[in-house]
């Protein structure tokens, strides 16, 4: 298990716990598998799948566990009050970029289902691939099968 927080993906076995010591102002998006997560303090339980993400927003331990195996990343939420824009600013202009920006936690989640999507897509054409290298066996086999066969001879 990598529980480095400075790597990209963190990925645990089924039924494997990380824990997050004091994990307010952090995340944890899940790429693949089901995780669980749980934290002190909290009544509710939350299981996360693919393309899910859950933000930390009390202090103390957070526990997550691989419901099956997972793969996922902790990352640090931006928690930090936004610059305020200076007084002469264009309303519009300032408007306009609060429009553009996304928070940090929709850049993962839109990452995770991207990276899900190529993995679907990967799989599909595999699969497409197996499928297409079948056939020419199997026509390959049928057309030697029938140009080897004598024709039949009725009558005598």
């Amino acid at each position: 298990m990598h529980t480095d927080l400075k790597l990209a993906l963190t990925h645990l076995a089924r039924g494997e716990l990380l824990q997050l010591r004091n994990g307010r102002g952090k995340g944890v998006a899940v790429f693949d598998g089901h995780v669980w997560v749980t934290q002190d303090s909290d009544p509710q339980d939350h299981v996360l799948s693919p393309g899910e993400s859950f933000a930390v927003e009390r202090s103390g331990l957070v526990i997550v566990q691989a419901l099956s195996d997972a793969s996922l990343l902790v990352f640090d939420l931006d928690t930090s009050p936004g610059t305020a824009a200076p007084a002469h600013a264009d309303s519009k202009s300032a408007a306009s970029r609060e429009h553009h920006e996304k928070p940090a936690w929709v850049e993962v989640y839109l990452e995770a289902r991207r990276q899900r999507a190529l993995a679907i897509g990967d799989a599909i054409g595999r699969g497409f691939a197996a499928l297409g290298r079948l056939w020419l066996r199997l026509r390959n086999r049928v057309g030697s099968d029938v140009s080897g066969a004598r024709p039949a001879v009725h009558g005598r």
